[in-house]
């Protein structure tokens, strides 16, 4: 579930778990960023988007308000989210050729 959330905030791209994002020589204060590994493209950039924002009204307007934390952007996973997920992939089904 970790991975899939992630892909959403990476505009649906699957990405190798990273637990450094860089490394800083305090000596030298030269800072080495880490590599991000893109696996694949799992939805299109549209569509995560979509999910995210979703997401992320579930916390700011729905019932996912206690883990709002101030700075960041929030999503949270609810049965409304489900719900609009469903929708959105039904309405997908029939734009395809």
């Amino acid at each position: 579930m970790v991975r899939a959330a992630s892909a959403l905030a990476n505009n649906g791209e699957l990405v190798t778990p990273r637990l450094v994002k860089q490394i800083e020589n305090t000596n030298t204060g030269t800072v080495t960023e880490t590599k991000v590994d893109n696996v694949r493209k799992v939805v299109s950039k549209e569509t995560s988007d979509k999910i995210r924002d979703i997401m992320h009204s579930v916390v700011e307007n729905g019932g996912g308000k206690n883990a709002q934390v101030k700075g960041y952007e929030i999503g949270g996973k609810k049965q409304e989210l489900q719900r609009r997920i469903q929708i959105i992939q039904k309405k997908d089904m029939y734009h395809h050729s």
